[in-house]
């Protein structure tokens, strides 16, 4: 009994971003550190844990005038407040970093992507050349037959169609190596079929090149990573300032836990207390502050450092892709359409006797070089638009928030 199995639908572009997002083993990587740093500030917030000492005395009742001490910091001075900080900063620095290894693993994917268009689009123009190739060569054969065109030029032709058949091969190959990688980033086996691409739209106009700044500079994960770390510099001078600080610690105390009441005495020496602590520089805490304080500035400038760096790229991603426009323009209008005219005229006079094969060959050959150079262009552009929304930081498809 003949079953009748529907296409796999085509693979769009977002839709394989998704499907990775899902199942790579990157974003399960991102989850278990951003839960690693949330369990971090759990244990910030919480007090210092108590400080037990036990001392037995060993060779009389004199060998210690305490042998439980029991001391817990309350950490008024501000202490346990900046050591949360300085946690809450390191997390946010862990949430940008995530979003950049997000926004590089779908730029990953749409670079895949584009190159298995491509090298598809290029083994379909070989497939149509090596059919017109074959075509020529039936018909230079059949002139041969009738005595109106020499032998050798028959020959000529079938090597021309064995050099296309080559050309055709490597885009064969070129087209599995392509599925493998995308395969692998979709996590599929590497041997399944991927279905029909999806038409990959071309960029429209691009904003001007404020917006674009604007845009990526609101976006990025590197600002946002770096603000985050001025705040954990922040929390640790705060940190640093609270060390300095007198801090109140209740403590227990008993003198005679393990050997009894001694002689003469009427308790255990046990009591309840409080003890302040009185903290002392000697220098050590001041250089640490000013250390710090050196690197609060420096990493000032390093903001402005990948302000800098950003504007750069989004400037020359722009350009590049401004740049590719107008080559895929020129082809396309231009150089494709007199190609075509150039080799349907050969083709009528070599079918009329009135054309060469050489010139029929070269009429082929200028063919094919302005089609795959316009296949090219096409890519160049494609690639030139995920460049620059990579520059300003922006995804195809909503980014998921990563939650351990």
């Amino acid at each position: 009994m003949l079953s009748f199995q529907e296409p796999a639908p085509p693979l769009t572009l977002e839709s394989a971003i998704a499907e990775t997002l899902r199942g790579h083993p990157r974003v399960e990587a991102l989850r278990r550190e951003l839960a690693a740093k949330l369990l971090a500030i759990k244990g910030a917030r919480a007090l210092t844990a108590p400080s037990i000492l036990l001392s037995p005395g060993l060779t009389s009742f004199s060998g210690t005038t305490e042998e439980l001490l029991a001391v817990q910091p309350l950490e008024i001075n501000g202490t346990r407040s900046a050591r949360t900080a300085i946690a809450l900063a390191e997390f946010h620095v862990a949430q940008a970093e995530a979003r950049a290894t997000l926004l590089a693993l779908t730029y990953e994917v749409r670079l895949a992507v584009v190159a298995l268009d491509q090298a598809r689009a290029y083994q379909r123009l070989m497939e149509a050349q090596v059919g017109d190739a074959q075509t020529l060569e039936r018909l230079a054969k059949k002139q041969v037959e009738l005595g109106t065109r020499p032998g050798i030029d028959l020959e000529t032709l079938a090597l021309e169609t064995l050099r296309t058949e080559n050309r055709l091969t490597q885009a064969a190959g070129a087209v599995k190596s392509a599925e493998t990688t995308l395969n692998l980033l979709l996590g599929r086996p590497v041997g399944s079929a991927l279905p029909v691409l999806a038409p990959l739209a071309l960029p429209k106009e691009p904003l001007a090149t404020e917006a674009l700044l604007a845009s990526a500079l609101t976006l990025r994960p590197e600002l946002k990573q770096a603000t985050a770390e001025q705040e954990g510099m922040q929390a640790q001078q705060k940190r640093f300032q609270a060390e300095g600080k007198p801090d109140v610690s209740p403590l227990v105390r008993i003198g005679n836990l393990f050997r009894g009441t001694p002689p003469g005495s009427t308790g255990n020496g046990a009591g309840i207390g409080v003890a302040i602590s009185l903290p002392l520089d000697h220098g050590s805490r001041r250089a640490q502050q000013a250390g710090l304080q050196e690197r609060f500035e420096a990493h000032k400038n390093h903001y402005a450092d990948i302000a800098r760096q950003i504007e750069r790229e989004v400037r020359e991603a722009a350009e590049k892709l401004s740049t590719a426009q107008t080559i895929l323009a020129r082809y396309e209008t231009e150089a494709l359409p007199r190609a075509e005219r150039l080799l349907r005229a050969s083709r009528i006079g070599f079918e009329e006797g009135k054309t060469s094969v050489l010139a029929v060959i070269e009429a082929q050959r200028t063919h094919r070089l302005i089609q795959s150079d316009t296949l090219q262009a096409r890519h160049d552009v494609l690639l030139a638009a995920a460049a620059l929304d990579k520059a300003r930081g922006l995804s195809l498809v909503p980014l998921p928030e990563v939650q351990p």
